[in-house]
């Protein structure tokens, strides 16, 4: 076996675990949105059956800007890896000539750009799910309100 031959299998071995930890670091983003919501849930209902319950709002809010501080970590994580996985890809493709555009359904696509919002479909709904948790809550204490201030 040459150099080259364990350079390319390491850089091979590399890239398999950056591919993993993207994977990892998607599925970390996915948990917290997840636990965000189901706090949210709690907090609403606690809302329904508790009067003056004013503060949960203060709390929903915290848990839902703490889940937009963890996805927007765990997508400056993954944005990092992906980089590094960019490096390690043109060194396959500068140093061992292959083409990784061969392997797209359209060679004559470009690479999309790795940056921050690279999954911002995703992260566009997961803002969306977590607001909305949010304001889940708001509305049951609101709603509560009226029904109190109506005399229901």
């Amino acid at each position: 076996m040459t150099d080259a031959d364990k350079h390319f299998q390491a850089a091979c071995g590399v890239l398999d675990d950056l591919r993993r930890l993207i994977a990892a670091g998607k599925l970390q983003r996915w948990d917290v949105v997840k636990w965000t919501v189901a706090i949210n849930i709690a907090l609403a209902g606690v809302a329904i059956f508790k009067q003056g319950g004013n503060y949960l709002v203060g709390i929903a809010l915290v848990v839902a800007v703490i889940g937009l501080y963890l996805v927007a970590c765990f997508n400056l994580r993954i944005t990092r890896i992906r980089k590094q996985a960019d490096s390690v890809e043109n060194y396959l493709v500068n140093l061992h000539g292959i083409p990784f555009s061969a392997f797209s359904y359209d060679p004559k696509r470009q690479q999309p750009k790795v940056d921050l919002f690279y999954d911002k479909e995703e992260l566009i709904a997961y803002a969306a799910i977590l607001i909305l948790s949010f304001l889940g809550v708001l509305f049951l204490v609101h709603l509560e309100g009226v029904k109190r201030f109506l005399g229901y």
